[in-house]
């Protein structure tokens, strides 16, 4: 997974900014959420991600969902982030996309 770069300044008063650098902690501990779709949405001061999760519909199911045209994806966690942080993880998802994709090249 990419590790995030970007700094974050504190200012406390009369002192000099201090360049802090966010360590992730407990990621291992973290129970994981499959997802197979997600859904942004832009908020006024935020960007919202939906993580859902569709299962394949039985056979007996597939006749209704072909009528309805539509399926059902359970929402399994919502991520809320402002604009910057969005910005990052973009960039960190195009990063890691472009490794996978050579790393796919080189097996096939």
């Amino acid at each position: 997974m990419a590790k995030a770069t970007r700094k974050k300044t504190t200012q406390t008063s009369g002192m000099q900014p201090v360049l802090l650098r966010p360590e992730v902690v407990g990621f291992a501990e973290a129970e994981p959420i499959y997802s197979n779709f997600a859904q942004v949405r832009m908020g006024p001061n935020d960007i919202s991600i939906a993580f859902c999760q569709i299962a394949a519909p039985s056979e007996a199911e597939a006749p209704a969902l072909q009528k309805r045209k539509q399926i059902d994806a359970r929402t399994k966690a919502v991520v809320i982030l402002p604009p910057s942080v969005a910005s990052g993880l973009v960039k960190a998802l195009t990063t890691i996309l472009q490794q996978h994709g050579r790393i796919c090249a080189r097996t096939s």
